[in-house]
């Protein structure tokens, strides 16, 4: 595994690997070769998520990365999830009570796994959760990451009943990342927070609605991850296709936990 040797922080971010073909081994190989210091997995270890579909599908791909990985579960590996994500995270995936979502720190950023197969209506555990997790982080240079998007221009479309944690997030976080749509899309900000969906790890791509609006960005031709540069104050990011090309890049602004 390479890291980053410009004293820059690299946060790699993609879902929808974790596949029988070389797709995802090829795009692990050019994140090692860029620089990584961790990798946020969006989830979905195909088929089911099983022990066996995390040793021969997600370990020789994604897996190189293992010990600098924080992962939120996807649809695919969630109801195998006691053999499968359990056993293979292990304490690279600490829970609260029974909840399989967590938080931590990294160069002045703060970031929350969340869970898009767990209860999150207004009154869930996981809400009222997330609600003391981002009160001691008064700023806004948080960054969330769940499987499933709460906007979406790719066929699985919006998902409302993320709305709880969402409207949470508002005036706390710049950055929501997802897959679950097998493309990478940046939609414009809504309430303050930048939806990403990288869908686009290794599994067949999905097309999506071209005109939708919403849509700053998009990338369904590719295979590609999202690289993300922390600095004090921003935090930049460009979307790299496993043969090296950008097409998307940018810069979001957030105001440091710090401050008060």
């Amino acid at each position: 595994m390479a890291s980053s040797a410009s004293g820059a922080t690299r946060v790699w971010a993609v879902g929808d690997g974790g596949v029988a073909s070389r797709a995802d081994d090829r795009l692990a190989s050019r994140v090692a070769r860029e620089g990584i210091d961790r990798l946020l997995y969006l989830g979905d270890v195909y088929e089911r998520g099983t022990a066996r579909d995390y040793a021969r599908n997600y370990a020789p791909s994604w897996g190189r990365f293992k010990r600098i990985t924080h992962p939120t579960p996807g649809n695919h590996e969630w109801d195998n999830r006691a053999q499968g994500y359990d056993r293979y995270w292990g304490s690279r995936a600490p829970r609260n009570g029974r909840g399989r979502y967590y938080s931590f720190n990294l160069r002045g950023w703060h970031f929350v796994s969340l869970n898009s197969h767990e209860a999150s209506g207004p009154r869930s555990a996981q809400a009222a959760w997330l609600a003391r997790d981002l009160k001691r982080y008064p700023g806004t240079c948080t960054i969330a990451f769940i499987h499933r998007p709460r906007y979406s221009a790719g066929g699985h479309g919006n998902a409302p009943d993320l709305e709880p944690l969402y409207s949470r997030l508002s005036g706390r976080s710049v950055a929501l990342l997802s897959g679950h749509d097998h493309n990478y899309q940046r939609l414009r900000p809504r309430r303050g927070i930048t939806q990403f969906v990288v869908g686009s790890g290794g599994r067949e791509l999905s097309d999506l609605d071209v005109g939708d609006p919403r849509l700053a960005a998009f990338d369904f031709q590719r295979h590609g991850a999202l690289e993300l540069v922390l600095r004090r104050g921003r935090v930049n990011y460009r979307f790299v296709r496993t043969g090296g090309r950008r097409t998307d890049a940018g810069s979001l602004p957030c105001r440091p936990h710090s401050a008060r």
